[in-house]
């Protein structure tokens, strides 16, 4: 029978009361989870131990001179946007860069680094690829665990740390200068005005843990990529209708692009699932220190039906970044 896994950090305190929660709040059985949040999450929930190269995951999908011994790099372009004392990204995507202007960095770039050595490798508008012949000390924060977040607050280690450093600084002044910006300025757009580095390693020397019969759902290509070089299924839809028969082993939801209303309303179709016995289990993982683990069984715990919800706590209550705020003066 089909146990499931939904990742839903955009439910916090607020939401303590929506019927959908009462039953892993009350009856549900709380767990440490075992893995930071993002990527190292879902990779978790699909049983891979870290490191994960993710560039060397989706460089396998996405370039067709890929080698498994080269050591890759992501080299993504992004939207660098100052917020008082902060520096917060976004993904060029979310600011609405073309595949023609991504290709106009992307030759500008390789233009300008062509005697330094340094090319980007295109895997699509917003992958971009470095690859080496052998690994460097080099360690970085995953661009979607990055975005929106104080990068301040997560710099890149390593030996190899300056060089590439100085490489992103020497990047930004070309961006900034390039007549792309200069464009998007006039009209008053953000600026794609940095790369960001992520994703490091070597896939050959990636220790891979096949996952056939399990399943993901998930809005990022970074996830889907990783379940197909594991062997697992990649659903095409979010929702819980019909899970049975879409996998034999585990399912992954990830719903953390999916709007609060809707996320509800699939949380009460997993309760009917489980009360009917369709589901073996369900794990509900709000991003926390913790996670809240519901089986059939559980939902006969009578004595927990009274008094206030057992586990609120565990939901989040850190304010997301206020993303109309910051649009409003993107240039900044």
């Amino acid at each position: 029978m089909t146990q499931l896994v939904i990742y839903a950090p955009q439910l916090t305190r607020e939401h303590t009361d929506a019927p959908a929660l009462a039953p892993w709040l009350r009856y549900a059985d709380r767990l440490p989870a075992k893995a930071p949040q993002g990527l190292a999450r879902s990779a978790y929930w699909l049983h891979q131990t870290p490191p994960v190269p993710w560039a060397a995951i989706t460089a396998a999908e996405d370039l067709q001179d890929f080698d498994p011994e080269r050591f890759y790099l992501r080299m993504d372009p992004v939207h660098l946007h100052p917020d008082r004392d902060t520096l917060v990204l976004f993904r060029a995507e979310a600011v609405g860069m073309t595949e023609a202007e991504a290709r106009e960095l992307f030759d500008a770039f390789n233009a300008h680094f062509a005697e330094e050595g340094v090319q980007l490798q295109w895997g699509a508008e917003d992958r971009w690829y470095v690859s080496l012949p052998q690994a460097i000390d080099l360690r970085t924060v995953p661009l979607p665990d990055a975005e929106h977040a104080n990068l301040h607050a997560v710099p890149m280690q390593g030996e190899a740390t300056s060089h590439w450093n100085r490489l992103l600084t020497e990047a930004q002044m070309l961006f900034y200068q390039h007549p792309l910006n200069e464009r998007r300025r006039a009209q008053n757009l953000p600026e794609i005005n940095s790369l960001w580095p992520w994703g490091e390693g070597v896939y050959s020397q990636w220790h891979r843990i096949p996952r056939n019969g399990a399943a993901v759902y998930s809005p990022f290509a970074d996830i889907e990529a990783l379940a197909r070089q594991v062997g697992a299924s990649v659903l095409a839809q979010p929702c819980v209708e019909n899970l049975g028969v879409a996998s034999s082993g585990n399912i992954l939801l990830d719903w953390q692009a999916q709007p609060l209303d809707w996320v509800l309303t699939q949380l009460e179709a997993v309760s009917q699932q489980l009360k009917q016995r369709r589901l073996s289990g369900c794990v509900l993982d709000v991003g926390g220190e913790s996670v809240l683990s519901l089986k059939p069984a559980m939902l006969r715990r009578f004595w927990r039906c009274w008094g206030a919800p057992r586990y609120r706590n565990i939901l989040n209550s850190q304010e997301a970044v206020d993303l109309e705020r910051l649009a409003e003066s993107p240039g900044d």
